[in-house]
């Protein structure tokens, strides 16, 4: 196994936690950082559950662009929305529509003083609330996926 896959699998068990905190249908991490390959429009991790289908082969959506990722970054804040029928800032169609979500999380990922990425919770099974709990998880998952990502590259580094 890769590195590269070894800090996917870790990101992974990361998100799983994060599903298993809030319930939620659909973990992933977005972010663009080409030394690893990785580019915003396709997640670079993702975990599944209750019949959640992958975002993992579709990349004809700029998320930097949607408005709710210009939201993240423009606050720095925790996005929570519980219905996705009629909310601002409105997630990118695809995401309702292909990948079913209903109810969304979604979290920024800042390093270097910059938007690196993010985290994001869907739920497929319909509308729902988000609990102070639930963005406690969130924001673990964060802090512990920058964690790893700042050990690899340290390792990298040696």
């Amino acid at each position: 196994m890769s590195a590269a896959s070894d800090l996917t699998a870790d990101i992974e068990v990361i998100l799983s936690g994060l599903l298993d905190a809030t319930g939620a249908s659909r973990g992933t991490l977005r972010a663009d950082d080409p030394a690893r390959g990785w580019q915003s429009d396709i997640p670079c991790a993702e975990v599944l559950r209750y019949g959640a289908p992958t975002m993992r082969h579709d990349g004809s959506v700029n998320h930097r662009a949607a408005e709710t990722i210009q939201w993240i970054a423009r606050t720095g804040c925790i996005l929570k929305q519980e219905d996705l029928a009629a909310v601002s800032p409105r997630p990118p169609q695809a995401l309702t529509q292909i990948y079913l979500a209903k109810a969304q999380m979604v979290a920024p990922v800042s390093r270097r003083g910059e938007l690196y990425g993010w985290i994001s919770a869907h739920d497929i099974r319909g509308p729902r609330p988000w609990t102070a709990a639930h963005e406690s998880a969130i924001a673990d998952a964060v802090s512990a996926v920058t964690r790893l990502l700042d050990e690899d590259d340290a390792t990298a580094a040696m």
